[in-house]
């Protein structure tokens, strides 16, 4: 193989965390930085441009949403505190993104969403419902100790959108000692309105449900979603108040769950965002792979 073109000096003295490639646009993320790279021509690439992260942190998966490749980026990642003393830095919480790179020269991050961090905390950009906040990520910043984060940083398999209905399904946990999560989170992806909402979640627990940790083996399943029934993917019309719903089927830990939604429709004068209403999960049946194990003989 031969070297015909290259970019050099990015992130001088930094971790890279991530490198995405959309036809003739790449990104690299550092934990300073996101840097836009042009590769129209492959024998003369260049950087056309980046971003400071803002506040610190940095992305381990980057998704495309546009019409075109490159328009839009969902990123997961970390949001993270950086320390001058030592020039280092210590991630904190998961942190959800749409970067816009329209623009390959000036990219803007249009909203962040950080997972354990109300809104009326002041960290999260978008019109974040704060009700939905408490009782999906059942977090508040006073929780000391607080952390959070999705294997979806490192796993693409644990990764699902859902473009026509602009959802976004990945495994979350949240590690508090008063109100921990340990399962799914749904969230909507509005691009439009530059707006990532937390809309509903499903929980896994192993064992026993007042606990996470009290698992009958140490092995776990990988963390996986599938959607069955797309009621999510309707074109929705201006007056209408039918009911839609979809299934859900989730993996994670030592449990598989499948749990049915219903969602009332809206109209685009309504209170909520239209395809954004929060989401009722009703289990409809759980296979609890601790209690597999203890009846073995």
């Amino acid at each position: 193989m031969e070297l015909v073109g290259k970019v050099d000096d990015i992130g001088h003295n930094e971790k890279v965390y991530s490198v995405r490639f959309f036809e003739e646009s790449g990104f690299v993320v550092t934990f300073s930085k996101v840097f836009c790279m042009n590769l129209t021509n492959p024998i003369n690439p260049f950087m056309s441009g980046g971003m400071m992260n803002e506040p610190p942190g940095y992305t381990n998966y980057m998704q495309n949403l546009g019409e075109k490749k490159g328009d839009y980026l969902l990123t997961i990642g970390q949001d993270a505190s950086f320390f001058e003393s030592n020039g280092k830095g210590r991630p904190n919480a998961l942190k959800l993104g749409i970067i816009e790179v329209n623009n390959m020269n000036d990219p803007i991050e249009i909203d962040s969403y950080i997972v354990g961090v109300s809104a009326q905390d002041g960290n999260n950009k978008g019109g974040s419902n704060n009700e939905l906040v408490t009782s999906i990520s059942g977090q508040q910043a006073e929780h000391g100790g607080t952390s959070s984060g999705s294997k979806a940083q490192y796993d693409p398999y644990a990764f699902r959108y859902l473009p026509n209905g602009h959802h976004l399904v990945i495994p979350v946990s949240i590690h508090d000692k008063d109100n921990p999560l340990d399962g799914f989170v749904v969230y909507h992806v509005n691009v439009e309105d530059g707006v990532i909402m937390p809309v509903g979640n499903v929980t896994h627990t192993c064992k026993i449900t007042s606990s996470l940790w009290n698992c009958y083996s140490d092995s776990r399943l990988l963390p996986r979603s599938m959607v069955f029934e797309g009621g999510i993917d309707e074109k929705w019309e201006e007056g209408s108040t039918s009911s839609a719903y979809w299934r859900l089927l989730t993996l994670k830990g030592h449990s598989v769950q499948m749990s049915r939604k219903n969602k009332t429709k809206v109209n685009e004068n309504g209170a909520d965002l239209v395809g954004a209403t929060e989401m009722e999960f009703e289990n409809e049946w759980a296979v609890n792979l601790d209690e597999a194990g203890n009846n073995e003989t």
